[in-house]
Order: C-alpha cells, then structure tokens, then sequence
C-alpha cells in the first residue's frame, strides 16, 4: 500500500465521525504516524508504507472511530499558528477562538499585562503572548489544566512572561497577590447545563468542568463581570468568548452591571465575542 492509498483508505473509513474534515484528519493521522509533514508526505505519496507505520495509522483509525476527537489519541493540535499539548483534561481549542484573540491582540498594549481566566490548555495565552510584547497570568481550577499550560507555555519558551495558577474563579482571593490587569480574557464555561447530555460524542469526550456554564450558561460571565473591573487598570478590557446564540444575554448582563458592550462576529457570522470597556 503506498501512502497516497493509505490516506485515501483513512479518509474513506473516517466519514462516520469526521464527514466534514475526513481528507484533513486521514493527512493528520499518515503524518503522525510516520513522523512526517504535509509537504514530506506529498512527496512520498507513491511510495509503499512501512508495515509499522500502517499498522500505527489503523491503530489511531479504531480509537477514531469509538467517537475521541483526534487531538487527544495524538495530543497535540494547533492554534494560532502553535503547536500545543491538549489532553481530555482540557478543551480542544477550535479556531473560532482565534477571532476572540484577534480582538484582544488589537486591545492589549505593548508591555501590559493580562489575565486569561479558564485557561485550559493555555492556547488564548499562548497566543497573544506570541504576537506581542506583554506579560501574563493564567489560571485555572484544575490542576491538570494548569500542568498542561504550564507545559505549553514553557514548551513555547514564555515562562519569562507567564505565571500559572490553581484558583478558583468563584473564590474571593484568586487575584491575590497580583498586579492589575489591562486585559483580562476569558473562554468560561458557557453550555446549559440541560444542553450537555445532547452534545456530539466528541464534545462529550471533553472535561465536563470546561463546558457547564449553569442553569442558562450565564454563571461565569455573572462573576467574572463582578470581579474583573476591580482588578484591571483605568480603561482596561474584558474579552468574553460567547456561544452563538448568547449576543442578547451578554449585552443584558453588561448592561446590569453598568457596562457597554460590542459583540463582534466569527468568521462563520455567528456572535463570538464580547468586549466590555471598564
């Protein structure tokens, strides 16, 4: 079997789980499986395929198949540009969070400092901390979250600028010790409670924690619109990431708190992200 075969063999038999991406997650799997790239495995499309190698490949398709997102039998994935470390301890980042990062990048000053709130993995750290001159602190509950982004931050070579915490977003004391913030930026649980049990499989393989947002998924924008102002400097931001269908309950909480919001638009024309102005 030469690799052009294999690939197509995994995209065929991958259609049950990924119709929408099966030409990416069959490239995605050859090329973890061998240790190649894209372009190398392009160049070697007429080449056969090692035994190990294809026996690697059919390995990862059967885990594939039982439903476990792809990320986490390779555990790795990319974001913004960066390869990262994910485990089921912590959300896939997916690239609609990437538009929540272009905001905060065009917020954040040079040499100021933010806090990513819910951290998981560290990605929306990760990322802005790659394209600008700032520093950060990030936290999270889990502990297995934060040693995951304590792993990609240092992998990334930012632990100069990054600190990682265990706190609690729902404890009185999780910016203690801290200097204020420009920005604080936060990807929260944000599903209904009642919504999770009829998620996809694959969503369903992700940390429970990451995804409950409460009753009306509202609970943790509620608090963190409680405490942020406080810790952020005179005209700092808050970045919220929002589900789809929350633009309307956003703006209502902002507007209770005494704040403004602008709800900006991912690339698929769905609401995204919310800015507030302290």
């Amino acid at each position: 079997m030469t690799y052009f075969e294999l690939k197509k063999y995994i995209e065929k038999a991958v259609l049950p789980v990924s119709a929408d991406s099966c030409d990416y997650e069959a490239e995605e799997i050859v090329c973890y499986a061998a240790g190649i790239g894209s372009a190398e495995l392009f160049m070697r499309y007429n080449d056969d395929v090692p035994q190990n190698v294809e026996e690697k490949c059919k390995e990862i398709l059967n885990e594939r198949l039982t439903g476990n997102p792809l990320e986490y039998i390779t555990g790795t994935t990319t974001f913004f540009g960066l390869d990262l470390k994910v485990t089921p301890d912590v959300l896939i980042p997916r690239a609609d969070t990437e538009r929540v990062c272009e905001k905060a990048l065009a917020l954040l000053r040079q040499g100021g400092r933010f806090a990513d709130i819910c951290c998981g993995s560290g990605n929306i750290a990760a990322a802005l901390l790659s394209r600008s001159d700032t520093r950060a602190d990030l936290f999270d509950i889990s502990q297995k979250a934060v040693a995951v982004a304590k792993e990609n931050i240092k992998d990334l070579g930012f632990e100069g600028r990054a600190e990682v915490f265990v706190r609690d977003v729902f404890s009185d004391d999780i910016f203690s010790g801290r200097e204020k913030y420009d920005l604080i930026i936060s990807n929260p649980p944000y599903i209904r409670t009642d919504v999770i049990n009829t998620l996809s499989s694959e969503v369903k393989h992700e940390p429970h924690i990451a995804l409950d947002g409460g009753d009306d998924g509202l609970v943790f924008y509620r608090r963190l619109l409680d405490i942020c102002p406080d810790a952020l400097n005179d005209g700092g931001y808050i970045v919220f990431e929002i589900g789809y269908d929350q633009e309307q309950d956003l703006e209502r909480l902002c507007a209770e708190h005494g704040f403004d919001c602008e709800v900006l638009y991912d690339y698929g024309g769905n609401p995204r992200c919310c800015v507030v102005k302290v």
